[in-house]
């Protein structure tokens, strides 16, 4: 005859077994607490919301959670149902009811003994009555609880729990309760002002917290699980991939199992009990969420398509679904699914011909070539270049345009690209052809088939390739036919034509850039306009040189511009000595090319010494020498000066090799810059400790790597003032 073991009446030795040792985890208090109070609402059908709390108190933090459930009829009560171990109240019934009741266990109120040696009840019962209880746990003696006087009350039925916590332990709290609580629904926030400065998630967290449910999923904004997971109810548990023979799945899913569908949580509720259904059950619910992502994403598929750029765009796409604010790769499930991914088909043409059309004629843009350039009032004829999809105005030429469209076309304030169809020969000389794209057979080989069969292979393939070029061009273009002109277009007048006078001169201004090239503007000047300059104007009627020349003085005060020959007898005529040539200018006849070629040679050192940024700079200065770090900052804002861009510096440039000879030949650079320079060159060596440990100055490691540098300087002789350099 079976008998069950006695248990001992020590009731010390049983608190220390439900004390603080029991949860592995010092944060399962937090699901514990809201769990019984979502317990108690479901209890009580209060459709309310759970309240989950921080606040700030004197010397710390309060966390609480809060409830308007069933709550307690008096102490009795509640010393019967929270300060007795394993009564729990709750039924053993479980169900997938969505108001079943997850407790049973009745020992989740002492979960806080992991976390804290006290906390407290404040209850208001259903008889308008309110009381106080405070655990608290002895070493030595195990869990205790005292009850305060009953006093009568006007509130209403509420029970909140609460204990308190201090600043070191704060941010792990807050992590945690975010975590553990990604998936209660049926739970609001509240958090005091100070509470929100400690973390700005909190500011918002109530309105960006959101939980989508399916009948085998669920997915929440706050979980940061990496990988699919189970969902208990409200709690999620790791699944146990060694056990269904499988990889882990990468994706951050809840599989969703009521408290009826044959999982149980420990006594704890930290972890899921491993049942001999455990695998059938698990897997069939990956097979099941699987399913519905496969059949989502299927849904985005249409059935025929008529644009082959829509297709070919939806082809590119990877498989995604959005659920929500949320979007999920399904590849990673795919090999779970009964449910095969839909392909893409396109109306009345071979998924063969699609790929071959995309493929090679890139999705039909081989297939248009631009005929004309619609700009700022003008057109222009173009190189019969391919179509280039990042265009947003484009018109195919199906006729001419008007001269009425024309206008509207130069002068309706965007670019506009006319294009025309390229005319592919079925055979022939030349590449491409239809024959060659679409990879048909030979004539000689299609004529004995078609005595054979009375088919023509190449009839379809080809029809279909018509279909998609006619796609591409109902997807690209607006036809020169469909265009319409608001009735509230009004042409820009006519600009006047400047006529040069007999005092006048005619000139190209260069001003701003373009990828290293000058821009210019016509600009007709006066005589006397032309002799009051104060600075000098650099000329010449080469556009390349003047442009060259532009980029190299164009942050400094001097001109250039473009003049034709007859133009340029104008500059004696008039008695001009301000003008300068380009050809002089290059070859380094002009005060401003020392301050340009010494800027020039700087930064191809800097280029060089590309570590020499602000921050090492700064450490220099601060940690070496404070001489040094200046001169070196001299140079820096010399190039802040006269800045040159890439285009002048290219070396391949010959315009430039023959700039920087002339420099060298007439020593046209300022000495005590190339002087500073030529002494920082030789110190520089000395202070690659500086190139080594900058990155550590900013680092956890900032003290260390300041006394190596002091200590690698003082070694290697490197002097403090920069004085001592110049003797």
């Amino acid at each position: 005859m079976q008998k069950d073991l006695k248990l001992s009446n020590n009731t010390s030795k049983l608190h220390q077994m439900f004390g603080p040792k029991l949860y592995s985890d010092r944060f399962s208090f937090i699901s514990e607490m809201c769990q019984n109070a979502v317990d108690s609402h479901r209890r009580s059908k209060q459709t309310e919301p759970v309240t989950v709390g921080l606040r700030s108190i004197s010397g710390g933090y309060e966390f609480y959670v809060k409830d308007q459930g069933s709550s307690f009829t008096d102490p009795e009560d509640f010393v019967n149902k929270i300060c007795t171990l394993l009564e729990s109240g709750k039924s053993s019934e479980k169900t997938n009811a969505e108001d079943c009741e997850m407790g049973e266990h009745g020992i989740g109120s002492i979960s806080a003994s992991a976390f804290s040696s006290e906390w407290v009840y404040d209850v208001v019962t259903s008889n308008k009555t309110q009381f106080s209880c405070k655990f608290r746990w002895i070493e030595g003696r195990g869990l205790t609880y005292e009850m305060s006087d009953l006093k009568p009350t006007t509130k209403s039925k509420e029970v909140k729990f609460f204990l308190n916590l201090t600043h070191l332990e704060i941010n792990y709290l807050i992590n945690a309760m975010t975590d553990k609580l990604c998936y209660f629904k049926d739970i609001k926030f509240e958090f005091d002002k100070t509470v929100m400065s400690l973390d700005r998630r909190l500011l918002t967290l109530n309105t960006t917290f959101e939980i989508f449910q399916s009948d085998d999923f669920q997915l929440s904004t706050l979980s940061k699980m990496n990988e699919v997971h189970i969902c208990l109810d409200q709690y999620k548990y790791r699944i146990r991939w060694d056990l269904l023979g499988i990889s882990p799945i990468n994706l951050n899913i809840g599989l969703r199992f009521g408290l009826g569908d044959g999982l149980k949580a420990d006594i704890t509720r930290e972890n899921l009990q491993v049942c001999d259904d455990y695998k059938e059950i698990v897997l069939k619910k990956i097979g099941l969420v699987a399913d519905w992502m496969v059949t989502k994403y299927n849904s985005t598929i249409l059935d025929e398509y008529t644009c082959i750029k829509k297709m070919h765009e939806d082809m590119n796409k990877p498989a995604v679904v959005n659920i929500s604010t949320f979007n999920f790769g399904i590849l990673y499930l795919y090999k779970y699914s009964s449910i095969k991914l839909k392909e893409h088909k396109f109306k009345d043409v071979s998924i063969d011909t699609v790929r071959t059309f995309i493929n090679k004629t890139n999705v039909g843009g081989n297939l248009f070539r631009t005929v004309a350039e619609f700009k700022n009032g003008r057109k222009t004829t173009l190189y019969s270049t391919p179509y280039r999809q990042y265009h947003n105005h484009n018109y195919f030429m199906d006729r001419e345009p008007s001269s009425k469209e024309a206008l509207y076309l130069k002068n309706n304030g965007n670019i506009s690209y006319l294009y025309k169809n390229v005319k592919l020969k079925l055979t022939g000389k030349g590449i491409p052809t239809l024959h060659s794209l679409l990879g048909l057979c030979s004539k000689e080989r299609m004529r004995e088939y078609y005595l054979k069969t009375g088919v023509n292979v190449w009839r379809e393939p080809v029809k279909e390739f018509r279909i998609l070029e006619e796609s591409a061009r109902k997807a690209y273009f607006i036809n020169v036919s469909d265009i319409k002109i608001p009735s509230d277009f009004v042409l820009p007048p006519k600009k006047s034509r400047t006529i040069r006078g007999k005092e006048e001169m005619s000139m190209m201004k260069a001003f701003g850039s373009f990828y290293g090239h000058s821009q210019f503007k016509k600009s007709v000047r006066t005589k006397a306009e032309l002799k009051a300059l104060k600075h000098d104007i650099i000329y010449g009627d080469d556009k390349y040189k003047v442009s060259y020349a532009w980029g190299l003085c164009e942050k400094t005060s001097l001109e250039c511009v473009i003049l034709t020959k007859s133009e340029q007898k104008r500059i004696s005529k008039f008695g001009l000595t301000n003008f300068v040539n380009v050809e002089d200018f290059l070859s380094g006849k002009h005060p401003e090319v020392t301050n340009i070629a010494t800027s020039i040679v700087l930064s191809k050192f800097f280029e060089k010494e590309s570590w020499l940024n602000p921050e090492s700079i700064n450490i220099i200065k601060e940690y070496v020498s404070k001489d040094i770090a200046l001169d070196i900052q001299e140079l820096v804002n010399h190039i802040a000066k006269y800045p040159v861009n890439s285009f002048i510096k290219d070396e391949h440039n010959p315009l430039l090799k023959a700039f920087m000879q002339a420099a060298d030949t007439l020593k046209a650079y300022d000495k005590d810059i190339i002087s500073k320079l030529n002494l920082i060159k030789e110190i520089i060596p000395s202070l690659d400790v500086v190139k080594l440990m900058g990155y550590y100055v900013k680092s956890i490691n900032k003290d260390n790597a300041i006394k190596i540098i002091k200590d690698v300087t003082e070694m290697r002789r490197v002097r403090k003032e920069w004085g001592s350099y110049l003797t």
